[in-house]
């Protein structure tokens, strides 16, 4: 296939570089891609997945709920863009993308989704577990994904699939594993083996450019100076119905990242960039120059491929210069 996109909801840049020693193929995704911090203007789900997908502000695609989703937005999307190039998609369980689009390939609704909600109607193989809040639940939520999703992506063999996790953020949201003590769970546990599913899920696929980000951060009032807010305000025990202490909230952050991996893209960490550069840059690495206008722009760097290197060679000695 040519394109995999894996958004991996709330993988916060800073606990992967606290995990990386337990993360081997993250390890090579930081030697092989270009990467780095990317972060977004508001680091809350609708807005943020919805800005990587457009690279224009809230205030342009106009999405700042979950009850405004992605696809009705006026703004045009990625998998818009593609189809008007003749190119297929495949959207699997993205954020945001409750009702599915009717699109050049296939879309399976991610949160806030009534299950099933496909198009075409009835290509899912039985009914996804629910969204959780760390814990078994939500393992079996990230397996469903990292399985149906690649099952969907070889039966349709779409140019670009697009697959949505929400493992990490799932795990960020699990208060009742009392996050700031669950942190080392999270880095230990939790990154190391969502390590080992996409090492997994890219050797299953095989993509010829991967790409994968996140739409913001995770981290406590302790470990992060970049805190967004608290998720919601007067969080209670569900237990006990008493006042959860502020030290033990899970908190979004604007931490979070950005990978691009490809034949002909330069590797290297790069300098933090905002969320609203993702299509642009995806845009120019399938070499798609679009009339549609961005607030993001390219933030990669291209070397030549062989093919490229000889066919500049072959013009250049037309017109006498080599």
């Amino acid at each position: 296939m040519h394109t995999l996109i894996l958004g991996l909801d709330g993988l916060d840049y800073r606990l992967l570089r606290d995990a990386i020693d337990d993360m081997p193929f993250f390890q090579e995704l930081m030697r092989d891609a270009a990467w780095g911090m990317m972060t977004p203007a508001i680091a809350l789900s609708p807005q943020s997945w919805s800005t990587i997908f457009t690279g224009v502000s809230e205030k342009k695609h106009r999405v700042t709920s979950f009850h405004a989703p992605l696809t009705r937005s006026r703004v045009p999307n990625m998998w818009r863009i593609l189809n008007e190039y003749g190119l297929t998609t495949g959207v699997f369980n993205v954020t945001m993308t409750f009702p599915p689009e009717a699109v050049k390939g296939y879309m399976v609704s991610g949160h806030p989704a009534k299950f099933p909600a496909s198009f075409p109607e009835g290509i899912l193989e039985g009914d996804p577990p629910p969204i959780a809040k760390g814990g078994p639940n939500s393992w079996q939520r990230h397996n469903w994904a990292f399985s149906e999703g690649a099952r969907l992506c070889k039966v349709h063999d779409p140019f670009c699939c697009i697959i949505g996790d929400t493992l990490p953020d799932e795990w960020g949201h699990g208060l009742e594993n009392n996050w700031r003590n669950g942190r080392e769970h999270i880095i230990k546990h939790v990154y190391p083996t969502l390590d080992r599913d996409v090492k997994e899920l890219v050797a299953d696929l095989q993509p010829e450019v991967l790409a994968i980000f996140s739409d913001h951060g995770w981290n406590s009032e302790v470990y992060s100076k970049t805190l967004y807010k608290p998720w919601r305000e007067g969080v209670l025990n569900e237990e006990t119905r008493t006042p959860v202490a502020r030290e033990d909230w899970a908190y979004h952050t604007k931490e979070g990242v950005g990978f691009f991996a490809g034949p002909n893209i330069v590797s290297g960490e790069i300098s933090p960039f905002p969320n609203k550069c993702f299509l642009p840059t995806m845009l120019d690495i399938w070499n798609i120059h679009t009339r549609h206008k961005f607030d993001g722009w390219n933030i990669a760097k291209f070397t030549y491929t062989s093919k490229e290197e000889q066919e500049i060679k072959e013009r250049l000695e037309a017109l006498g210069y080599v």
